[in-house]
């Protein structure tokens, strides 16, 4: 899994990649994908990012697994969040001038960000108390 948090116009993210049992695959792992020049920081397992982002580009999933996955998405200027729950793939819209934060950290990121903390102190923050959030922070400045 991973954090990805959003504030006063920066996306930070971990850089760690654990298996379903939360072994430590790798510290390495870019979270940021770009295809058609739409941005998404991603959570969850990276095949199932794979297919989150295919379906939002209206393709079908090549399996009928369920997607454990979900994204911040920077489109133009429009900004969603978007996941899969028991219900389907979801989409919502954000607002730039608010706070985001997801993945398996992203509780306490969100806690840390409500006290202050930038989006880069919060994932830091969530690096000390998710086992699966670690690595480097990477930052994006969203234009």
């Amino acid at each position: 899994m991973t954090t990805i948090a959003y504030k006063d116009g920066i996306v930070a993210r971990d850089s760690r990649s654990t298996d379903p049992s939360g072994f430590i695959v790798s510290d390495k792992k870019e979270k940021m994908r770009i295809r058609d020049g739409i941005i998404f920081f991603c959570t969850g397992y990276t095949s199932h990012i794979e297919k989150l982002i295919a379906v939002y580009f209206g393709e079908e999933p090549n399996s009928s697994e369920s997607i454990d996955a979900s994204a911040l998405v920077i489109d133009g200027d429009s900004f969603y969040v978007i996941g899969a729950d028991e219900n389907g793939i979801f989409k919502n819209t954000c607002e730039k001038n608010e706070m985001y934060a997801g993945g398996s950290g992203g509780d306490i990121a969100m806690g840390a960000m409500e006290m202050g903390a930038s989006a880069r102190a919060a994932v830091k923050i969530a690096m000390r108390r998710d086992s699966k959030t670690g690595g480097k922070i990477k930052v994006f400045k969203v234009k």
